[in-house]
């Protein structure tokens, strides 16, 4: 490399104590991150870095080092971890940079609301709390938290193939490409298509074009939500290239994907997810029943899952969530407050 732009920009994962929320945010870089960017020009030879930024947002605005991971992720894997090793109170450990004690105090709350640890019984034995069996398990799991209680259930209920594509499709934002950029370029390419037509035809045409949009978009729908429609699309889109590997899987994939409003990216990503999950089910999950247990693969040819079967993948996604539950509010619950709306929910923490 002889020549390297750099625009003094990055993109951060942020994690939000306060909502258990993490976001990505573009951020600039620090003073050290910009040394080591120019330092990739020239290494065998004479370069350039050229910084897009001004030498006053270089000294001003970038800090000289970025903050250590601990500070800027979500901590319940490791206080996870922390507890499998026997670590009785994670609070007082001597970290070379200690986390905000919020921080923590929400990663042992969230782990006591979902199984992993027992607080029960802090005030007479000190402590944070001890590990439970589950938090034993999941801990053996080289995922989040939540993912790992997900695919425990699942094993449990004899239906860790379709949590493995149920958590691959959680790890996801958004596999169906209903973007208004793609929408642009799409109406951009039809009018191109449509040049040479008269009024009512080209009329005709947008019409139809407009009909097959919102049927790929709608294809997916699913009574049980989100979750339950992402696990169709994955397994259609497994089905859809055929396992062939190669060109051809490749484009086979690429045109189901137009053709059925989903994110190839996206989609490609779930399905390397589920050869990851199923490979690491084979290793420590080699009991439970399934392909992916069993050998380690997964099946191009997976039929949907059914009525009882989805029951039990929704008792899966909640479990790893229970944090999350709300309840609906029976009536009356909140007396004659007039500012409460007729259909209220509160959290089951409440």
């Amino acid at each position: 490399i002889s020549y390297v732009v750099d625009t003094g920009r990055q993109k951060c994962r942020n994690y939000h104590a306060g909502t258990g929320v993490a976001s990505y945010d573009v951020m600039w870089i620090s003073k050290a991150s910009a040394d080591q960017r120019a330092g990739r020009a020239g290494r065998t030879g004479p370069g350039h870095c050229y910084r897009i930024f001004s030498s006053s947002v270089y000294s001003r605005h970038l800090d000289p080092f970025a903050l250590p991971e601990v500070l800027t992720r979500p901590l319940e894997d490791v206080v996870l971890a922390m507890k499998a090793m026997g670590i009785g109170n994670v609070g007082a450990f001597p970290f070379p940079t200690s986390p905000d004690s919020s921080h923590l105090n929400a990663a042992t709350k969230l782990l006591a609301s979902i199984g992993c640890v027992d607080i029960s019984n802090v005030e007479r034995d000190g402590g944070d709390g001890k590990i439970t069996p589950l938090g034993t398990a999941i801990s053996k799991l080289p995922i989040g938290v939540r993912y790992g209680k997900m695919l425990l259930v699942a094993a449990q209920g004899n239906v860790l193939d379709y949590g493995i594509v149920m958590v691959s499709v959680l790890s996801e934002s958004n596999l169906f490409s209903n973007s208004n950029a793609e929408t642009l370029d799409d109406n951009a390419s039809d009018e191109d298509s449509l040049e040479g037509l008269d009024e009512v035809d080209r009329h005709n045409a947008m019409k139809q074009e407009e009909i097959k949009r919102k049927e790929s978009r709608n294809r997916w729908s699913h009574r049980g939500g989100d979750v339950m429609a992402g696990i169709l699309a994955s397994g259609a889109f497994s089905y859809a290239g055929g396992g062939a590997g190669g060109a051809s899987e490749g484009l086979a994939s690429k045109r189901f994907c137009e053709e059925n409003g989903l994110n190839l990216v996206v989609m490609s990503r779930i399905q390397k997810m589920r050869v990851h999950l199923a490979r690491l089910a084979h290793q420590r999950l080699g009991n439970a029943t399934g392909i992916a247990a069993q050998s380690g693969k997964i099946l191009s040819s997976m039929a949907p899952p059914k009525t009882f079967q989805e029951n039990l993948l929704r008792q899966a996604v909640v479990s790893g969530l229970l944090d999350n539950v709300a309840r609906r509010s029976p009536q009356g619950r909140f007396g004659n407050e007039t500012n409460v709306p007729r259909t209220a929910y509160f959290s089951c923490r409440s």
